[in-house]
């Protein structure tokens, strides 16, 4: 199994000086916000210009017919409270 990178192309200005300890925290809160759906809350985690980008040919991207990276805090929170949701939803 590939681990998914997840990457920020800038530095976000409030968190310089941030210690391993406490960037584990943030992600940890930032994983966690994601099956809130709450689209302010998620977009916190991210700068607008984020990428998030997933092995090609990824089961998610392929089961929702889009895109393997996304490029864009926008996108990335639009991916998490609507077209995951459709995707992990129960029929």
């Amino acid at each position: 199994m590939r681990a998914v990178q997840y990457t920020v192309r800038r530095s976000w200005p409030n968190l310089a000086g941030l210690t391993s300890e406490r960037n584990c925290k943030l992600v940890k809160q930032a994983w966690r916000s994601f099956p809130t759906r709450d689209k302010d809350l998620i977009a916190t985690f991210f700068t607008r210009d984020a990428e998030w980008p997933a092995p090609p040919g990824n089961a998610t991207a392929v089961a929702l017919g889009g895109s393997h990276h996304m490029v864009g805090r926008d996108a990335i929170v639009h991916f998490l409270t609507v077209d995951f949701r459709a995707c992990s939803s129960p029929m």
